[in-house]
């Protein structure tokens, strides 16, 4: 069986100069928000760039309307936090690396606190889509600051179609 046949993919973030790019949440370096109604679990993808420079945090958020999605929403209750209680980290330097290393999160806040100054550094994080409070749309929330370039994606699985094919669009 191919991975395509049971996952669905979306373009989280394209790699981008943290420091000059503002998307559609404010001060933060995002891509487009998916839903996540369709499937049960969702694994966000991070790839750091070759740029050897820190960001701020990881976080991701949860909301029941696409343009709620947004961290001004949390105060006002239409958004929130998720916790996934741990994400995968791959130090990677100039050469290849495929030890991925499971850390706890300290803080649904800032689910990776910074990600670090190295260049290279990929992180997954795992997520089981009925635990978000609010549902069924997510983004992940990247603090820009200096000139980190990164790209991320989702991937999801367990879907409650079929395969990928029948399943609708997560962008929508």
């Amino acid at each position: 069986m191919k991975l395509i046949d049971s996952c669905h993919f979306a373009i989280a973030t394209q790699i981008y100069a943290a420091a000059t790019t503002k998307w559609d949440n404010q001060n933060y370096l995002m891509g487009n928000a998916i839903n996540v109604k369709n499937y049960g679990h969702l694994s966000v993808l991070i790839i750091g760039g070759i740029t050897a420079a820190a960001t701020g945090s990881v976080t991701l958020i949860c909301a029941a309307t696409k343009a709620a999605c947004v961290v001004a929403g949390i105060a006002g209750g239409t958004s929130a936090y998720v916790d996934p209680l741990y994400y995968y980290a791959c130090p990677q330097s100039s050469e290849e690396n495929d030890t991925w290393v499971k850390t706890a999160v300290a803080s649904s806040t800032s689910i990776i606190a910074a990600m670090g100054t190295a260049a290279h550094e990929n992180y997954i994080i795992e997520l089981d889509t009925a635990k978000m409070s609010l549902a069924p749309w997510i983004a992940i929330n990247v603090v820009g600051s200096g000139s980190a370039q990164l790209c991320g994606v989702y991937i999801l699985s367990a879907p409650r179609y079929i395969n990928s094919e029948t399943a609708p669009t997560v962008l929508s």
